[in-house]
């Protein structure tokens, strides 16, 4: 499509305009709980890239359009409340409007750009909007607190709390979730046996193992059993997260 030079001119100018402190904005919507999600700032950075995707429209810019729609439909999931923005969200789109700002600089050639990766990044953060169910079994509850906290930062659904072996087996085959987080030491039966029970029921149950440092051979038999991963009970939220996104994008697939 042959575009008028004075016309794209216009859109570059404006568009860069708009984008100006787009990051501080985005990085002001992180939020851990849904109900503490700023609208106004959310809806300021949508005004922004569904501007910018309408005028891409119009000039034919097929990237700079794509991009801009992804990026608004992650907000629109913010926005309606059913994505929180926490920080790997967040992260995902100052990369995408660092690419877009970037884009839209060199806009008569962007069309030639390969942006498929970040595309791919955008579209496996919108399929969390599903909610993966998860029953958590650890008989701390301040453990159990901390983790629920975070999944429901996440999108996921808890769909129960088990303090014992005996519990987390019967919630498990009551509730059937997407994914069971399982402490190893658990009053009654240990995780290693409630696994092993579940996974005689349910062979492909998906199942993550909290541990500590000490545990290293029955966390290898529990690897061996059928468990997806381990978590140490020790390492930090964000190294968390990672395990538990990595294994929920697998569900989701």
């Amino acid at each position: 499509m042959e575009r008028d030079g004075e016309t794209l001119q216009l859109f570059i100018e404006n568009s860069l305009d708009d984008m100006s402190g787009i990051e501080k904005r985005i990085l002001a919507i992180e939020a851990w709980e849904l109900e503490d999600i700023d609208d106004k700032l959310v809806n300021e950075v949508l005004r922004v890239v569904h501007s910018i995707e309408r005028g891409a429209n119009s000039a034919g810019l097929k990237n700079i359009k794509e991009l801009a729609n992804w990026m608004g439909n992650i907000l629109n999931l913010i926005h309606n409340k059913i994505m929180a923005p926490y920080t790997d969200v967040i992260s995902v789109l100052l990369n995408s409007a660092d690419v877009l700002s970037g884009l839209i600089k060199n806009a008569d050639s962007s069309n030639e750009a390969d942006i498929s990766e970040l595309l791919e990044e955008l579209k496996s953060t919108a399929k969390i909007v599903k909610k993966p169910r998860v029953l958590i079994a650890d008989d701390q509850n301040f453990f159990r607190t901390m983790i629920k906290k975070m999944l429901i930062s996440m999108n996921c659904e808890v769909v129960g709390e088990a303090t014992t072996g005996d519990e987390t087996v019967e919630l498990f085959l009551k509730e059937k979730p997407d994914l069971l987080l399982l402490d190893l030491h658990m009053p009654g039966k240990n995780g290693d046996k409630a696994l092993e029970e579940i996974i005689g029921f349910s062979p492909n149950a998906r199942v993550i193992i909290l541990t500590s440092v000490g545990d290293s051979n029955v966390v290898i038999k529990c690897l061996k059993l059928g468990a997806v991963n381990y978590i140490l009970k020790d390492t930090t939220m964000n190294k968390m997260k990672v395990i538990i996104e990595k294994s929920i994008l697998e569900i989701m697939e």
